[in-house]
């Protein structure tokens, strides 16, 4: 089953940080407490566990805590699970439904979406589909990724998984290590500076 990461703020002290999260089918069982307030989330499928994510990532606060839980698929878990597909290459007179019954083929589309030019609504030649298991979405890459769409139509297509989206957490963290380095630095060169001030006038 797909974990999920639950990262709650540093408990006040003398609170012992439980994870009490329960969402659906999950049970106390399927919960792995994690030292410095975090824990792992085992749920039944990735659809579940973005129905938690959607209702809890940054709204649900703890009881004791003063910040709403940030939760996120566990790294590597979205990729793994992965079943969107970024297609470029596509012929531009095909419509929504022309990428969707290509796509068919393989199995169930759950959803089209085909970029357009926003001022002309002209196809812009590529589009994301989300077929509905990993399984499909591979098949999808073995067979399109290449070939072209229609025969005679068009150039080879390009079928791959879609990059996932950032984290925002995770850029959040970066951004403030990055800060931490710099004024590390600073303060460093601010010292080397004030040292050779000294030794000068001495």
């Amino acid at each position: 089953p797909p974990p999920l990461s639950l990262v709650l703020p540093p408990p006040p002290s003398g609170l012992v940080c439980a994870p009490i999260l329960y969402f659906g089918s999950l049970s106390s069982s399927r919960v792995r407490a994690c030292p410095a307030g975090c824990a792992f989330i085992l749920v039944p499928r990735k659809q579940d566990g973005e129905a938690v994510i959607k209702a809890l990532h940054n709204r649900h606060v703890m009881p004791g805590m003063t910040h709403a839980v940030q939760i996120s698929f566990a790294k590597g878990e979205e990729e793994r699970l992965a079943t969107k597909l970024f297609v470029g290459m596509l012929p531009k007179n095909l419509t929504g439904d022309d990428v969707k019954q290509l796509f068919a083929a393989f199995g169930e589309v759950e959803e089209v979406y085909l970029m357009k030019d926003k001022a002309t609504g002209v196809s812009k030649g590529s589009a994301f589909v989300k077929m509905s298991s990993r399984n499909e979405a591979q098949a999808a890459i073995h067979n399109l990724n290449g070939k072209p769409a229609i025969p005679g139509n068009g150039g080879p297509l390009v079928v791959k998984f879609a990059d996932p989206p950032k984290d925002k957490v995770q850029e959040m963290r970066g951004l403030a290590q990055i800060n931490l380095v710099q004024q590390a630095m600073l303060q460093q060169q601010q010292s080397l500076l004030l040292g050779a001030a000294g030794g000068a006038g001495g």
